[in-house]
């Protein structure tokens, strides 16, 4: 009994050191009903008496340490290999062990039961709100569930099990067998794919606050893990087993249609990743002799003197007239602009329907471009609803005459077209200057109808007010993602002293500029009433910038948070909330 308690104290002890040392916010989950407490995994040190005493030794071993490797087990414990890689595995399966995956080296780390606390500082009142969701008002709010009946949900929400992990934490090994379904809690995961060519990890794709991952292993006969998921920062998952998921898309319809919706979705972004599909916009005239045309063009122009990009423009239907307008020969169906882009007036056959030619005008133009600009008119047939579903950018262009007509279509595209990851921009076309642009999606320019020989004109010929819209229009669609990071305006270290943050603000502000050329700080402002005020820097991003830097900035608000003595950070992307 001597030997047990000897471990079990250290264990204890080492468990408060290590929260205090890297959270300063973990705290052992309240005893209660509700749904969201329900069955946490992790190593409660009461457990250890339970363990086989070579478990306990290596449990005992790790928990002493931040993070170590296999060999240094090894070295350390003078276990044989094969009996120490069982002990691991039967321990990981535990969730007693996660494994940690470092510039291509794996470490060992005792899981620790417990969960975040709103103690910690750094992370406002209304933003914790966002994080601490019962699992039934989470599930709720997920498009998977909206439709179940209220007993059916707590029913769910009941049987998950909650797992936390820490950054750089392996959650799934590609090969791996799986009978699990995952959700998102809070946090943000990276989905990647190992090379044996170089310990760099390829990422394939982010999942954050609301998303789900496993789904594919559900309907194939094979339940391996075709990619590797990773924690990219601290992460709280739901899961739920394969079957119960099974059971319930049996029973409700609308719930098995909206996962086909999730994987049809990650078949695009896996296939847009690996083959570098390029932007989409689409240009809207809402009525002739709105401008459409002439927006389209001075985009693409735009494009091309900005990024030095391949930038193709063309229409649909009525290409007839754009090769007319840009005195396109009768036997060509090509020509350079010069401004820089590619004018493309396709040769289809009349015989061939609408839908048909607009996927013959994609196949031909996404293959060949970085971007692309299609202007079309603003009534909106199937072959148009199909066109705007792949289109990262829709732009709007109207007059003052036709607002109603805008607002009728703007309601159709959020009730037909998935807009969730797509920028809705309107440019007003006025005669007199009465309308003021209402956001920064609304743009406002003088009537240019007709000043514009849009067949020869470059950049540099576009009036000043046109000029910077497009300019403005090509920095949205480059920069689809959007990066918000809040800093509490004063942190409280103890009851005695407390520290400003605002020096710290141009710091971040130039790490953020170096990365991804833009970067601003709002003015000081209270999420809620409740909250004390938060500095906010947003700073927007290319897909290559997510790719390239992501895991950058978290490591420099990991730098931050230490300088600034914060438990936490809050980050925002694409409106989803991570804590660092």
């Amino acid at each position: 009994m001597a030997d047990n308690d000897d471990t079990l104290d250290d264990l204890l002890k080492t468990s408060q050191r290590r929260k205090k040392r890297n959270t300063g916010f973990l705290t052992p989950p309240e005893n209660d009903d509700s749904s969201s407490a329900q069955n946490v995994k992790g190593l409660n040190p009461l457990d250890l008496l339970e363990l086989p005493r070579e478990q306990r030794k290596v449990i005992n071993w790790i928990a002493r340490r931040k993070q170590v490797r296999f060999d240094e087990i090894e070295k350390g414990l003078k276990i044989d290999r094969k009996e120490l890689q069982a002990t691991l595995s039967v321990l990981k399966k535990a969730d007693y062990l996660h494994e940690a995956l470092i510039d291509g080296e794996v470490y060992y780390r005792v899981v620790f039961r417990g969960k975040i606390s709103r103690t910690a500082r750094g992370v406002p009142e209304h933003l914790w709100a966002r994080v601490e969701l019962d699992n039934s008002v989470f599930l709720k709010e997920n498009p998977l569930f909206q439709n179940l009946p209220e007993n059916l949900l707590r029913e769910i929400a009941h049987g998950l099990e909650e797992k936390q992990y820490q950054r750089n934490e392996v959650i799934l090994w590609q090969g791996d067998l799986n009978e699990n379904l995952f959700f998102i809690k809070n946090g943000l995961v990276g989905i990647t794919r190992l090379s044996p060519r170089t310990k760099k990890a390829n990422i394939l794709a982010y999942r954050s606050q609301g998303d789900i991952f496993g789904e594919f292993s559900l309907f194939s006969e094979q339940s391996t893990t075709t990619a590797t998921v990773t924690a990219v920062s601290e992460v709280t998952l739901l899961t739920m087993k394969h079957k119960k998921f099974a059971d319930i898309l049996q029973q409700n319809h609308s719930t098995a249609i909206e996962i086909m919706r999730v994987l049809i979705n990650r078949w695009r972004e896996t296939s847009n990743f690996t083959s570098n599909t390029p932007n989409l916009c689409i240009v809207v005239g809402l009525d002739s002799g709105v401008g459409g045309t002439t927006i389209g063009t001075a985009l693409a122009s735009a494009l091309v003197n900005m990024t030095n990009e391949k930038v193709a423009y063309t229409e649909h239907p009525n290409v007839d007239k754009l090769a007319a307008t840009m005195a396109v020969p009768d036997d060509q169906e090509w020509i350079d602009h010069a401004a820089g882009y590619t004018v493309y007036t396709p040769q289809h056959s009349a015989s061939l329907s609408m839908a048909v030619r607009i996927t013959l005008t994609l196949d031909q133009l996404l293959g060949e471009f970085d971007t692309v600009v299609i202007g079309v008119p603003g009534r909106i047939d199937e072959s148009l609803t199909n066109l705007l579903e792949q289109a990262n950018q829709v732009v709007l262009v109207t007059s003052q005459d036709t607002e109603e007509i805008r607002q009728r279509l703007v309601e159709f595209l959020d009730k037909t077209i998935h807009m969730k990851n797509k920028q809705l921009a309107t440019v007003i076309n006025q005669v007199d200057q009465s309308h003021v642009a209402q956001n920064e999606n609304e743009f406002v320019i003088p009537n240019i109808v007709g000043s514009i020989e849009v067949g020869k004109a470059t950049y540099e010929d576009l009036p000043q007010a046109l000029r910077e819209t497009v300019k403005a229009l090509a920095i949205q669609l480059k920069r689809q993602h959007q990066l918000r990071i809040y800093l509490p305006t004063v942190v409280q270290i103890d009851d005695e002293k407390s520290i400003e943050t605002k020096d710290y603000l141009p710091k971040i502000i130039q790490f953020l500029m170096t990365r991804f050329g833009n970067a601003i700080q709002q003015a000081s402002e209270h999420l809620s009433d409740s909250d004390d005020p938060v500095y906010v820097i947003e700073g927007n991003l290319t897909q290559n910038d997510m790719n390239k830097y992501l895991q950058d900035v978290i490591d420099y608000i990991e730098s931050a948070k230490k300088d600034l003595h914060l438990d936490l950070v809050a980050m925002d992307i694409d409106h989803r909330l991570v804590l660092i």
